[in-house]
């Protein structure tokens, strides 16, 4: 199933939505962001807890509601969800959405089981909240699961790094918040044979050093923060977006 990047998504609703005659402003502020909250981050997320009570809310009609809940027949417990915007048009105050879900979890058995969907979603305002009005599945494609996985181990590694976009003046001279990723760069930059890190986010440049596992000191290896010890300033005026070591003296 195809994938969109974060940029060309962004792109292609930014786009889509401005061929209204309202301004970009408030485009952004009455559609863009509220729809985007809804289809990206509360439709995956109220999906993922197989609870209708938590689903409800999102929609117009609970009839449409429960209609896509029977995507929890393939399910006994959800580990994860995700949703993704093809494609949008902004037409007489709706938004006509494709959106690429995919439902990650086990079966009854504990076998794991994914399931891909695209699905044709319908948004309008109501009050002051944007709800789904119809939302009905494509062909249904269950996947094999990877034999591999990650785990997030952040925290247990010490690794304490949050994404910030950057705020950017635009032609206007006004603020703005770019769709733009962090950068890291992975080298053995103190010699140890343990690989560091390095991390940029919107202003802010931090260097991890890998300390090595220590029976003795009974961890199983972990991160610290050297980026003063190291030499780098750790705020930039400019934006980050990339890391990349380089041997400049040879």
């Amino acid at each position: 199933m195809r994938r969109l990047s974060i940029f060309s998504l962004a792109t292609l609703l930014w786009a889509t939505l401005l061929s209204s005659c309202a301004s970009w402003e408030e485009t952004r502020r009455d559609v863009v962001q509220p729809v985007q909250q809804l289809l990206h981050r509360e439709y995956p997320r109220a999906l993922a807890t197989m609870s209708l009570a938590e689903l409800r809310p999102l929609y117009s009609d609970m009839t449409v509601a429960t209609r896509s809940a029977e995507l929890w027949g393939f399910f006994a417990t959800i580990d994860r969800a995700s949703a993704l915007i093809d494609e949008a048009r902004h037409d007489q105050g709706r938004v006509q959405a494709t959106v690429f879900l995919r439902i990650e979890g086990r079966t009854d058995d504990g076998e794991a089981v994914m399931i891909e969907q695209a699905r044709a979603i319908s948004c309008k305002q109501q009050g002051d909240r944007w709800c789904i009005v119809t939302d009905s599945g494509g062909s249904l494609v269950v996947v094999a699961p990877p034999p591999a996985r990650f785990v997030d181990e952040t925290t247990l590694r010490r690794i304490d790094f949050s994404h910030e976009p950057p705020l950017l003046p635009d032609a206007a001279g006004e603020p703005q918040r770019f769709v733009l990723g962090a950068g890291v760069a992975v080298a053995d930059v103190d010699g140890d044979g343990w690989e560091d890190i390095v991390m940029a986010s919107a202003h802010t440049l931090t260097a991890y050093r890998n300390v090595p596992p220590s029976e003795a000191a009974g961890h199983a290896g972990t991160f610290e923060v050297v980026t003063e010890r190291w030499g780098l300033t750790g705020q930039h005026g400019a934006a980050l977006t990339t890391t990349l070591f380089l041997d400049i003296d040879n």
